[in-house]
């Protein structure tokens, strides 16, 4: 009877471990996306055996291609791989791959996915040469995934119905790999384009939900994550962040992503929010490639180093902040102790009303809340308005909301003014 019931335990045991088994999602992921890329390798080599390997290869095959110029409809794999098999023929030589998939996005179940994602063409120069977005459905057939459904959209000349996703871009500054987005204007023409720096530690995602709302009235926005914070990669300080803003403007005026994002390289303007707007108006100071700025809540960053230096309380207060930022229990990489000795020691290269005279042929707005107890109006933005004012700059502009800090009550009206202001050039 024991030896009955130890059988019986093990037995449910087993079927319970069976039932609870787990698939590894990122690992299937992976191999959807090495099946994808295959089937496109393949083509380009014009090997059919290749190519044909990555299909189901039966009566449900499904191809459909749609653009510009109209759309192909190919049901079951005999059409489909007699299609394919005849082209390669004809055109035996393997040529250049010149195919970027990007922003996968994939969902996998127990025997079956799909997989959706940008596909970019460039030509042998690099040019970039057309959009597409990609759709797969895949089966599993004896462990191994297969293609059973292929759709690509053409979308370059298409006009954008609906809120654009953003693009992950290769954004490099000082030799590290920032995260960055672009968010491509809802326009199919040259346009103004805006970078839009965090604040720190900032975030991850979309600062203030501006690239959103600009991106879809026409304005296209990239947003970076500064070296050593959250997963880009280096190591967090003043000049790096400075850096940075010079190698996002460099970016924009590429020539391929000039031609690939459709930018007006006569109105990129450089904003930022909090310490990005700090970092709009000090890089400014040192980069006569920065024409246009504007400066959301933005500080001085000599005010809060002479505030740390005489008010006890605010430095406390600024000093439990910065602390709880350094990674890895914060997102900010770097050595706190010298980033704070470096600062103090060169308030007067930050001090922006010193420099003044830098900035007074450039274009810029300020904007503010009233009820801002960070980086205070009449402390921050003011006295470099009221110095400019003084020097007779000619294309300043200030505009302050009833709003504290973080805009969240003002953030349509905070959007409108921008677009407004960035697309009245002066």
């Amino acid at each position: 009877m024991k030896k009955y019931v130890l059988t019986l335990f093990a037995l449910i045991l087993l079927a319970g471990t069976s039932c609870q088994e787990k698939i590894d999602i990122e690992k299937e992921k992976e191999a959807i996306k090495a099946v994808i890329e295959e089937e496109t390798n393949a083509a380009y080599a014009s090997d059919f055996d290749r190519f044909a390997a990555t299909y189901v290869q039966d009566e449900t095959n499904i191809d459909l291609r749609a653009g510009k110029s109209g759309y192909s409809y190919d049901v079951g794999w005999e059409e489909i791989g007699s299609a394919f098999k005849e082209y390669f023929e004809n055109n035996p030589e393997p040529v250049k791959n010149n195919e970027v998939k990007t922003n996968y996005k994939i969902k996998v179940y127990k025997d079956c996915a799909w997989a959706v994602f940008d596909n970019e063409g460039y030509n042998n120069e690099g040019e970039f040469t057309g959009k597409s977005i990609g759709v797969n459905f895949l089966e599993k057939v004896n462990g191994e995934w297969k293609i059973v459904y292929l759709s690509r959209v053409g979308i370059t000349s298409y006009n954008v119905l609906s809120q654009n996703e953003p693009v992950k871009v290769d954004l490099i500054s000082n030799g590290n790999k920032l995260n960055a987005d672009f968010y491509p204007s809802s326009e199919n023409e040259i346009r103004p384009t805006l970078i839009l720096m965090h604040g720190s530690p900032g975030g991850e995602g979309d600062p203030l939900g501006l690239s959103k709302k600009l991106s879809s009235q026409g304005i296209n926005v990239l947003v970076f994550n500064y070296q050593g914070t959250w997963s880009s990669e280096g190591l967090f300080s003043f000049e790096n962040s400075m850096q940075d803003v010079g190698s996002a403007v460099d970016f924009l005026n590429q020539k391929s992503n000039i031609e690939r994002f459709n930018i007006d390289t006569t109105n990129i303007v450089v904003c930022g929010y909090s310490f990005g707007g700090a970092m709009a108006l000090t890089a400014a100071l040192y980069n006569t490639e920065i024409k246009r700025i504007i400066s959301i809540a933005g500080a001085d960053q000599s005010v809060f180093g002479r505030k740390w230096l005489s008010d006890p309380e605010f430095r406390k207060m600024f000093e439990s902040m910065l602390k709880k930022s350094v990674y890895p229990e914060g997102p900010i990489k770097y050595d706190l102790e010298s980033y704070i000795k470096h600062w103090l020691d060169n308030l007067n290269y930050f001090d922006q009303v010193k420099h003044a005279e830098q900035l007074k042929n450039r274009d810029i707005l300020w904007l503010g809340g009233w009820n801002d107890q960070l980086c205070i109006v009449e402390e921050h933005m003011l006295p470099l308005y009221r110095k400019l004012q003084e020097l007779e700059a000619e294309k300043i502009k200030i505009k302050v909301f009833e709003t504290n800090h973080s805009f969240s009550n003002v953030r349509d009206d905070l959007a409108s003014t921008i677009l407004n202001w960035i697309k009245k050039i002066n």
